[in-house]
């Protein structure tokens, strides 16, 4: 049996940090966790006594630093806005860094791209639809054929409570904390745009003065991607969706998760006519795939960049092209009509 990797969590107060320990701990095939580090005390007392917590070790911070611990590499979960200061930071200890998204509202993210790149230290950013299995199917499904891509319509949308509303979008706009994961898939599948427009609202709504209601569109010449993303969309979640037409055929998914749905529908040769609304479409069966487990495939794809198995990764390291994603990512943010 292989030995399992040794790693340490820094940071317990991120929204995906329950989950993400929770598939690291269910993988005692592949890791082992020393401890984490959680620095603040009152996301300790929120936290360290859920059952995903309450049986790891708490660390001491420098303890990590100063290589008191042989590990294998390191897991952050920080709250968003002290993610890439902290990779920065533990990029000292030259072992594979995953960091929970986004990736930061200036360029301290491109100095820890360019850092990690120079030290040629492995890194892994956890946009987790990238690694998802709904996403991995949706890519090989687009390849084996709907042509040349006609329309890209995508929605993140959720309803949130005022108390989370406060907490989490005050950190950015619904368009960076769910946006930026849409973002990544569209541009991992039809490249970088040629433009982009951003319109960055505020709805207003229980007296909040946030950015909740959002939408970018991307220009790509021939075709135009729609992003949209709202904190206040009744059943939002349920309509989080991902639509591509192409000339041979269209491809959706609706709803991204908790329930995944994804179908096919062909396309004949001039149109297949009519104005009628006749469903054509057929479901595409992904009952081969564990949904249940948001996170497998991301902390897989984490211990094979770990491992040094490169020819397993189901998304490999490429500093340029997140550099590129951040760099998108602000421009939609900071120019908004």
């Amino acid at each position: 049996m292989l030995t399992p990797l040794n790693i340490v969590v820094i940071g317990i107060g991120h929204s995906h940090a329950e989950g993400v320990v929770a598939e690291v701990k269910f993988r005692k095939d592949l890791f082992n966790i020393i401890g984490y580090v959680e620095d603040d005390e009152k996301i300790l007392t929120e936290k360290q006594k859920l059952s995903t917590f309450s049986d790891l070790k708490r660390l001491n911070r420098n303890d990590v630093l100063q290589g008191v611990y042989k590990v294998d590499g390191i897991i952050i979960e920080e709250v968003m806005e002290k993610i890439i200061p902290t990779c920065i930071e533990f990029l000292a200890l030259g072992v594979p860094l995953h960091a929970d998204k986004p990736t930061g509202l200036n360029d301290d993210f491109i100095t820890y791209m360019n850092m990690a790149e120079e030290r040629k230290i492995p890194v892994q950013i956890g946009y987790m639809y990238r690694y998802g299995a709904q996403i991995i199917e949706l890519k090989k499904r687009i390849k084996e054929g709907i042509g040349d891509i006609t329309q890209f319509d995508t929605a993140m949308d959720i309803d949130l409570s005022v108390a989370n509303r406060k907490k989490i979008i005050q950190q950015g706009s619904s368009m960076y904390v769910y946006g930026s994961h849409i973002l990544d898939l569209i541009t991992s599948i039809a490249g970088f745009p040629d433009t982009v427009y951003s319109f960055l609202r505020k709805s207003g709504i229980d007296g909040l003065d946030i950015e909740d209601n959002c939408v970018a569109v991307l220009d790509y010449k021939k075709y135009c991607a729609t992003l949209r993303t709202s904190a206040i969309s009744a059943n939002g979640y349920l309509r989080r969706h991902i639509v591509i037409a192409g000339t041979k055929g269209a491809i959706s998914i609706e709803p991204l998760e908790k329930p995944t749905k994804m179908y096919y529908t062909p396309r004949k040769p001039g149109g297949n006519g009519g104005d009628g609304a006749i469903d054509l479409s057929t479901e595409i069966n992904l009952a081969h795939y564990q949904f249940n487990r948001r996170y497998q495939f991301m902390m897989e794809n984490f211990a094979y960049m770990i491992k040094g198995e490169n020819e397993k990764l189901y998304v490999k390291v490429d500093y340029d092209y997140e550099r590129k994603l951040h760099r998108l990512l602000l421009q939609i943010l900071n120019n908004s009509y």
